[in-house]
């Protein structure tokens, strides 16, 4: 059985942002209570924080958590600070689900991690012209929207900034 490393526990201890973390398996999945343990275990070795919450649904049943927290289904667990989400696919199946269970504290881990990050800002210059996201994309594979779901997906905030925000007057303190 997958068990938290005191790692994985430390990092949860210290959150100072709420993480939310959406398991979403039918009520009669063999991986199901292998997943609600492992978070159980989490929560309760991180002083069961209010900085993690666990909630575990059938994304079948409540198709409104699975759109709040983008899943693809069932077989997903998702992990999400504000608005940056983190989806690790696990498997349908015990046997889908075993390799990634081997490596789910170290999946944990990484995640929590990133996510306990503080948010960076990333200013994008409007009203000059620049590309933007009515604008479309400038050609194959490309695209301003993809642009800034990977900033956002990289953790950062994105805002705009032009004369409306005072990009006349000054750069924002928390730009750098």
């Amino acid at each position: 059985t997958t068990q938290p490393s005191a790692a994985t526990i430390e990092v949860a201890r210290t959150l100072t942002d709420p993480v939310d973390v959406a398991v979403f398996y039918p009520a009669d999945s063999a991986v199901r209570p292998l997943l609600q343990d492992y978070f159980q275990a989490l929560r309760a070795g991180a002083g069961d924080t209010d900085k993690l919450r666990v909630q575990v649904a059938d994304a079948d049943l409540r198709p409104d958590l699975a759109a709040e927290f983008q899943s693809r289904g069932n077989g997903w667990i998702v992990l999400r600070k504000a608005e940056v989400m983190r989806p690790v696919r696990i498997g349908d199946t015990l046997e889908q689900a075993r390799t990634m269970l081997r490596i789910l504290d170290r999946t944990v881990f990484s995640h929590l991690v990133e996510l306990a990050q503080p948010p960076a800002f990333v200013y994008l210059t409007t009203g000059h012209g620049e590309r933007t996201e009515s604008m479309g994309p400038p050609g194959p594979g490309g695209g301003f929207t993809r642009f800034r779901n990977t900033l956002r997906d990289h953790n950062y905030t994105v805002r705009d900034l032009g004369i409306a925000q005072g990009l006349g007057e000054r750069v924002p303190d928390d730009a750098s």
